[in-house]
């Protein structure tokens, strides 16, 4: 059998359940709701379905077997295009940039204790050691199956991990949550050698201990028998059964194994046609137990495989061109490379990075049929002083790769189509890594009305960097957040993926924070009308940070970073104009990606101005960031807060009309909050530290109601007054103040 490197992909299938009990006579307890399968079928190229080498799924899409589809055509995985990176992606909803797992392998700084990925700051002075990241300690953001077991209610879910491959089951088998158990409540895998003693692994018949031997129906043998027999669900004992897992992460490793081995040829097909057969055995089975009533399906796959008979040395190209290679480290990831300098705080490290990207990139190089192809890009992680500054960033070329974190490489290189790297060995005839390879697959499929029956199309470029252009269309880090909102429960912390809204049937989803399927669920008897726990819980879901501040020479900096891809809108208005309070629109921006300066126009006047900037988040609301300036003699400065975004505490939402009031016509100042806990609540009014007036009685309020008042202008000094809203009773007292300034 032939033995390759760790190298991966996936294809993923989430499944969900919605009603009823099976009709099995031995079933194990079930928890009631949704039941979630996330089936990871390595390597499947999304455009192989639509050519019919995958016909049941293609039957599933197009609505065939009782199932309804909603198919996302351009969907994508995220860069770099490996196996580690997305299926990260998949289970926490982070980019490379959170997640810490850039590649399959890659680089850490700082590692002279001997941790696989130290923790606490790094020492870049030193050279990095190269990491195949497969320890817990690696991954930087919170998993589905950490964030399940930290939130209410997770007595109600039991969690699953099911992996062919070992490292996969090493990187997700954390114990953050509680130190002597597992996040996940179960797991299985296959054992990475003869003596490997986890007690979750197991030695399968058909193991020949590399990561690729274990067949796809092994890995579906050990589905079936969860859901049929249950799992013992304490993230301890993984052995019997017990109650039906709600939530199961599944990965497959056919179709990886035979795309590295043979390339994307007919040994790659037949791979998909197996899998598809797996796909079909699960949905008979579903149908067998009276599940399919139940099932939805997430159908999707990390990226796909590229036929790479040409190989690439970057090593001998820097040789070539006078690099030493005691300056640099490269991290091979298939049709992808990181490459990070031995000492990133050297004075003369911007001059090597450039000289290392016109080697990497030189097609007139004469050596070119003996050095191999030159890379089609070589990319900064930061801006080169000595190279154009930022415009061959990452972050400024492709803003959707979001490929920016400290483990990302000094420059990250990528092949052409039909050749991949080889540092200092490449013998497989397929590989992927690349752009070309973030074609996937993405579907929600499944016998349930919680699907909407339709296909998105989208437009696609010659480099698959189209995400952000399509901001509807799907792409791994999207799956987090869609399995935690099924079972009614919040995304992971660090997730920046959103919920597949236009899959599902809100109407019909588990009101989060309520048990699935019992009083909260929509249009249940005694379903509640609000308060946090029936859902009025808004935190912002589409800005990671939302800003604006005054720059150099009256320009205006708007700073952001989203958790989605949609794009952002930018807005600016003036609020007044000496003691005239007015509300005009003066700048409007959109399509917004990154931060951005504007240089503003003449025709503006000092006073006081609002900048309000609006993302769809990836719960489908639009996330509301407001900023209040003042503009003096020309240039902007940011003003004390007027606006405080969504949370979920116990002041759930709190807002000021505008950061200013009164002027000319004695204008009143508008306030509204809403709680996300009943309590009793006192608002007042204060300049300075003392109470100038209070608005109302201290009154039990409700949560998930908004509550406005008005303040009177009258009576009140020119200046800056605060709004201060205390809320006391079930839990620690909790206050908020926010400022505006009557003129």
């Amino acid at each position: 059998m032939l033995r390759l490197p760790v190298l991966s992909c996936a294809l993923v299938a989430l499944a969900v359940a919605v009603t009823a009990a099976p009709a099995s006579a031995q079933a194990p307890a079930d928890p009631g709701g949704p039941l979630v399968y996330t089936f990871v079928l390595d390597g499947l190229d999304g455009d192989r379905v639509d050519a019919g080498r995958a016909p049941f799924i293609a039957k599933l899409l197009a609505g065939g077997e009782g199932a309804r589809s909603t198919y996302f055509r351009e969907s994508r995985s995220i860069m770099v295009a490996e196996t580690n990176p997305n299926h990260t992606a998949m289970v926490t909803g982070a980019y490379a940039e959170r997640s810490g797992i850039p590649g399959n392998s890659f680089a850490v700084y700082n590692a002279s204790d001997g941790s696989t990925c130290p923790a606490g700051p790094t020492n870049e002075a030193q050279a990095p050691i190269t990491t195949d990241g497969t320890s817990p300690e690696c991954l930087q953001a919170e998993t589905i199956f950490e964030a399940t077991r930290r939130q209410p209610g997770a007595q109600r879910n039991v969690t699953a991990g099911i992996f062919g491959k070992p490292k996969l089951a090493s990187l997700f088998g954390g114990k953050k949550v509680d130190p002597a158990r597992y996040d996940a409540d179960y797991l299985w895998t296959p054992c990475a050698s003869p003596s490997d003693d986890k007690p979750y692994c197991k030695q399968v018949p058909n193991r020949g201990f590399d990561e690729y031997s274990v067949l796809d129906s092994t890995v579906m043998d050990e589905v079936l028998r969860t859901v049929r027999e249950g799992v013992a669900g304490d993230g301890k004992t993984f052995t019997g059964g017990g109650r039906r897992p709600n939530q199961t992460f599944v990965n497959f490793p056919g179709i990886d194994s035979s795309g590295h081995a043979t390339g994307a040829g007919p040994e790659y097909d037949g791979a998909i046609g197996r899998a598809d057969q797996q796909i079909e055995r699960f949905v008979a089975e579903q149908k067998r137990l009276g599940l399919w009533g139940r099932t939805v399906i997430v159908l999707l796959s990390d990226h796909s495989m590229d036929t790479t008979p040409e190989k690439s040395s970057l090593t001998q190209r820097f040789n070539q061109a006078g690099i030493a290679s005691s300056s640099y480290k490269i991290v091979q990831n298939g049709s992808a490379a990181l490459v990070y300098l031995t000492d990133r705080t050297a004075a003369g490290r911007f001059t090597l990075l450039a000289k290392m990207r016109a080697a990497a990139t030189d097609g007139a190089n004469p050596l070119t049929p003996l050095l191999g192809p030159p890379a089609v890009e070589a990319l900064y992680r930061e801006p080169n002083p000595a190279d154009g500054g930022a415009a061959d960033t990452v972050a400024q070329r492709h803003p959707a790769w979001r490929l920016t974190g400290p483990r990302a490489g000094d420059l990250v290189v990528t092949a052409r189509s039909s050749a991949a790297f080889s540092e200092p060995v490449n013998p497989l005839a397929g590989n992927h890594g690349g752009p070309q390879t973030r074609d996937n697959l993405l579907a929600v499929v499944g016998g349930s009305d919680l699907v909407n029956q339709r296909a998105i199309e989208s437009a696609q470029d010659p480099l698959y960097d189209d995400t952000e252009r399509n901001p509807t269309q799907a792409e791994n880090v999207d799956v987090a957040p869609t399995i935690m909102r099924l079972l009614g429960l919040a995304p992971p912390a660090q997730s920046q993926g959103r919920v597949l809204t236009e899959a599902l049937r809100a109407d019909r989803l588990p009101v989060p924070g309520q048990a699935p399927g019992g009083p909260g669920t929509p249009g249940a008897p005694g379903a509640p009308g609000g308060g946090q726990a029936g859902g009025s819980c808004r935190a912002g879901t589409g800005f990671g940070t939302a800003t604006a501040t005054g720059a150099a020479r009256g320009a205006l900096a708007f700073a952001f970073t989203r958790r989605t891809r949609f794009p952002v809108t930018v807005e600016l208005f003036e609020s007044s104009v000496g003691r005239r309070v007015l509300s005009k629109r003066v700048a409007r921006f959109t399509g917004r990606t990154r931060s951005f300066r504007w240089a503003g126009r003449r025709g503006l006047r000092d006073g006081i101005y609002v900048a309000r900037l609006r993302v769809r988040g990836t719960d489908g609301r639009t996330d509301v960031a407001r900023v209040a300036l003042e503009r003096r003699r020309g240039r902007f400065v940011r003003l004390a807060a007027f606006d405080r975004r969504g949370s979920c505490g116990a002041i759930a939402a709190f807002k000021l009309e505008a950061p200013v009031f009164g002027g000319r016509t004695n204008r009143a100042l508008g306030v509204s909050y809403r709680l996300g806990r009943a309590g009793r609540v006192t608002v007042e009014v204060l300049r300075g530290s003392r109470v100038v007036r209070r608005l109302g009685a201290t009154t039990t309020r409700a949560a998930g109601r908004t509550f406005r008042l008005r303040v009177s202008a009258r009576g009140l000094r020119v200046g800056s007054h605060r709004v201060r809203v205390r809320v006391t009773g079930a839990g620690s007292p909790t206050t908020a103040a926010l400022t505006a300034r009557r003129l």
